[in-house]
């Protein structure tokens, strides 16, 4: 082959290998933009469920803390001003116990598929994390504790000593008046009214308020 020919067959094979090239990277960088696409699509379904889970658990908590204050006032009537009005009543301002619900489907599903790297705000993340593990131990921890208290040793007190309720868990009011003149179950609605204040200052909405606000920023 000359050199006239060859030059011209050199220019091909370059233009060609050229073309080769540019193609396998338009290709990959389309291949790169849909993937991040469609991982930005998932991230931001995931947090629209977080913040879904998050609204719900607010309004659970709102819920409950009203529920708390109401039946606090009540039983700190009964005890420091004797208002003994509806002790017929009392087991339904007495027996309440925290019970503690997992609002956190979005989260377990991240956590156990290893997809919490989903979430791309480093800050996001943490905060979620640390929310879910350490605040939700410590909320089964007072539900626990205040479950125990109450079925084990508030209201085993009043079964034992005779106080009965009716099949519509209703107390004889003159039974109740009697007993709250002994100190030990004047200590022991004391407590109850401890424990329904901590639950109540426990369930606090403002780390669920700015884990939403988070969240919303980062849609």
């Amino acid at each position: 082959m000359n050199k006239q020919k060859a030059i011209p067959s050199i220019l091909n094979f370059i233009r060609e290998i050229t073309i080769v090239i540019i193609g396998i990277f338009i290709a990959f960088q389309l291949n790169n933009y849909n993937e991040n696409r469609k991982t930005n699509n998932n991230e931001v379904k995931s947090l629209k469920r977080l913040l879904s889970d998050l609204e719900t658990e607010k309004n659970w908590f709102e819920t409950y803390k009203k529920n708390y204050d109401s039946k606090t006032k009540k039983l700190e009537a009964i005890i420091y001003t004797k208002k003994f009005n509806h002790l017929d009543s009392l087991y339904y301002y007495l027996s309440d116990e925290y019970i503690h619900y997992n609002f956190n489907t979005e989260y377990s599903s991240l956590k156990f598929s290893g997809k919490l790297d989903l979430i791309s705000n480093d800050s996001l993340r943490y905060n979620l994390v640390k929310y879910y593990e350490i605040n939700y131990a410590y909320y089964k921890e007072i539900s626990e504790n205040h479950k125990n208290f109450v079925e084990n040793d508030l209201l085993k007190y009043l079964e034992n000593n005779n106080i009965k309720i009716d099949s519509t868990y209703l107390y004889n009011p003159e039974q109740i008046r009697e007993k709250l003149k002994e100190d030990k179950f004047e200590q022991k609605i004391k407590t109850q009214i401890m424990y329904y204040k901590l639950n109540s200052q426990t369930l606090n909405n403002s780390i669920i308020e700015g884990l939403i606000e988070q969240i919303k920023k980062s849609l």
